[in-house]
């Protein structure tokens, strides 16, 4: 770890014991100034990002100094604050160069720029070989060997070793190489065989055949036993039909033909259909009775085995199927009256089509295991790992990890039970029920850079604007993603620094794209549509747009500065874009913005923590809060909805 603060690099053993430290304050070798990072080569070398000395210094293992470059400026090679530093597989150095706002890359200066790639036939002139060259140090390089009639290619060697059994053969660029392809004389008709890397699994199956004949065939002929074939020498297949299947392959050579049968050789076994009706995800409060309702195909006799995984919970039971295919499982109040506070997963296993659970629960004294059938005799401890965890007892699993290694054992291809997952939470009582939740900090599909702005549509699709991440995102009303659209810039449909969003009832979505002064439209889809306004204070014309509603005549309000020093007002605008009026908050800062099916607007006031509500007219007509956490007062509320009946 480098110690910025002390100007050292401290190295410890994985217990935590200090085994040594180097360095301090100064600019000689080996010394450091604000160092910030540190990484380690695969031959144990140190590099430090040496951050205020603008330089990146090298150690061997024990600290020694062995060398250093950078100087301070935003030349090739300079640095202005080397913050953070990587090395690749190939000895490639990344430092991120902070304050010129840069990646510079640096390589050994003993490594070699270009590489020859040298190829040669052995015997001479019995194939012909391509890809040979002059290449980049570190290229990605295939090089081929093609067979003349009568002969077989065996392998690739250099300096007498195999490097591969391939024709084509792939590899990246470190130094010279000198290859020889080498060939064997087809003499005889192929003896036919092949291997398949999994026999046994649930539809859809996807079996990776190998050839394996001998003598150098040179064409091959795969029966798949569903009336498909293939002519590939190593085909992949996926079974999309239950069943047994007999396979065969014809290999062949300008000698003669030979074909290898193997009888009932796939097997592709049927997930039966097991499903839960209703919500993915409920919320119960202590005390409720909460009843779990599915479908089970075939009516299995042994029923539904039922799961449920939470915080220090575990419960394992089975309930019958019904004639018509359903199943109830119900937790009476009694039993959630006890349940931590939290969320919890259910699991239905279906036995599949021999009625006997692949999956079973198995206890040994006072551990419970979940393991498959063939993992051990019962009362006897399985091995932890692929066949078996624990759920309850010293070292068990909890909640969503239990459940996850439950249908990592269901999902195994030599397992025919079906599976369904539903998640509920219990709760305390209180006025709102917690749902359900989405999102992360990053820039991946529903994960969030400063949320700021939320919107509806009358489909409950559900549009989410990133100030920082310059996009829009849409998903369903249970937070199932389903498109974005954006990215920063100053073009149409790009954007910088997203305040808010608003949907109006056609479906239009309305972004303030704050940083570059404007409104932009667009459709339900992302499709850009139109925009208005400009970097200003005049009329139609944004300074630093903040908040946006819609009218339920259509029309567009939007929060803004004004042209004197701390005015906030409001404008409106046609759907268009063409304004129409504006009303003067003064001073004190605002946000959002709400307008009720009467007109009245709302604004909350976050600098004074109030609500204020105005008539149509620009007349304030009520105001309420004040600063304070008691209930009605507010800590810089930002934004503000009225429901149907007029709530807020």
């Amino acid at each position: 770890v480098p110690r910025w603060a002390s100007n050292v690099i401290e190295k410890y053993h994985s217990n935590g014991t200090l085994v040594a430290h180097w360095g301090g304050g100064g600019t000689a070798e080996g010394q450091f100034s604000q160092p910030q990072d540190v990484v380690v080569d695969s031959d144990g070398y140190i590099y430090v990002a040496d951050t205020q000395n603008n330089r990146i210094q090298k150690f061997d293992g024990s600290g020694t100094f062995i060398c250093q470059w950078g100087t301070a400026g935003s030349g090739i090679g300079q640095f202005y604050a080397p913050w953070s530093i990587a090395l690749d597989d190939h000895g490639n150095v990344y430092v991120a160069d902070v304050n010129n706002n840069r990646i510079q890359k640096f390589a050994p200066s003993n490594r070699p720029d270009q590489t020859i790639i040298t190829l040669s036939t052995n015997p001479d002139k019995v194939g012909t070989v391509d890809g040979s060259g002059t290449y980049a140090y570190g290229t990605r390089v295939t090089v081929t060997a093609n067979v003349h009639e009568g002969w077989s290619f065996l392998n690739w060697t250099e300096n007498g070793i195999v490097v591969s059994t391939d024709p084509s053969y792939t590899f990246t660029t470190t130094g010279n190489r000198d290859l020889v392809a080498n060939y064997i004389p087809v003499i005889e008709a192929p003896i036919s065989n092949f291997t398949a890397d999994i026999r046994m699994g649930k539809v859809p199956l996807t079996v990776e055949f190998s050839d394996t004949s001998t003598q150098a065939p040179t064409t091959w002929l795969w029966d798949f036993g569903d009336a498909t074939i293939s002519t590939d020498r190593n085909p992949s297949k996926t079974y999309e039909t239950p069943g047994t299947y007999t396979v065969s392959l014809t290999a062949s050579n300008t000698y003669g033909s030979n074909t290898e049968i193997k009888d009932e050789y796939i097997t592709v076994l049927s997930s039966p259909p097991l499903a839960f009706h209703g919500s993915t995800l409920l919320s119960v409060f202590r005390g409720d009775r909460i009843s779990f309702i599915g479908t089970a195909a075939d009516n299995p006799e042994p029923g539904v085995g039922i799961w449920i995984f939470g915080s220090d919970t575990y419960l394992h039971d089975t309930t019958p199927v019904n004639s018509d295919g359903t199943f109830t499982y119900e937790l009476i109040g009694a039993i959630t009256a006890t349940m931590p506070l939290g969320q919890y997963h259910v699991v239905a296993q279906h036995p599949g089509a021999d009625n006997e659970y692949d999956i079973i629960e198995n206890v040994v004294g006072d551990t419970t295991y979940i393991q498959l059938r063939s993992a051990s005799e019962p009362g006897i401890a399985p091995p932890i790992g692929d066949v078996a965890f624990i759920a309850a007892g010293p070292g068990s699993l909890q909640g969503a990890d239990a459940t996850l290694a439950l249908t990592d054992l269901l999902e195994r291809n030599c397992i025919d039970d079906g599976y369904a997952i539903l998640t509920f939470r219990v709760d305390e009582q209180q006025a709102y029920r917690y749902i359900t939740e989405w999102g992360s900090y990053g820039e991946g599909k529903g994960q969030f850079n400063s949320p700021r702005g939320v919107a509806v549509d009358h489909e409950d699709n559900i549009y989410i604007a990133e100030c920082y991440g310059s996009r829009i995102q849409k998903f369903d009303s249970n937070g199932t993603y389903i498109l974005e659209w954006g990215g920063e810039g100053e073009g149409d449909g790009e954007f910088f620094l997203i305040e808010d969003l608003a949907v109006d009832r056609d479906g239009y979505v309305y972004v303030v794209d704050s940083g570059n002064g404007r409104i932009q439209k667009f459709d339900s889809s992302g499709t850009f549509l139109m925009k208005w306004g400009s970097p200003g204070v005049g009329i139609g014309q944004f300074s630093a747009p903040q908040g946006i509603t819609i009218d339920d005549k259509g029309y567009i309000y939007v929060t803004d500065y004004g042209p004197h020093v701390g005015q906030q007002r409001i404008q409106k605008f046609h759907s268009s874009g063409t304004f129409i009026s504006e009303l003067d908050l003064g001073t004190g800062g605002v946000n959002g913005i709400e307008v009720d099916k009467d007109g009245y607007i709302y604004v909350p006031r976050w600098a004074s923590n109030v609500i204020e509500k105005y008539h149509s007219n620009g007349t304030l007509v009520a105001h309420w809060g004040g600063g304070g956490t008691a209930e009605g007062q507010f800590s810089q509320p930002q934004d503000v909805v009225v429901d149907s009946d007029g709530y807020i």
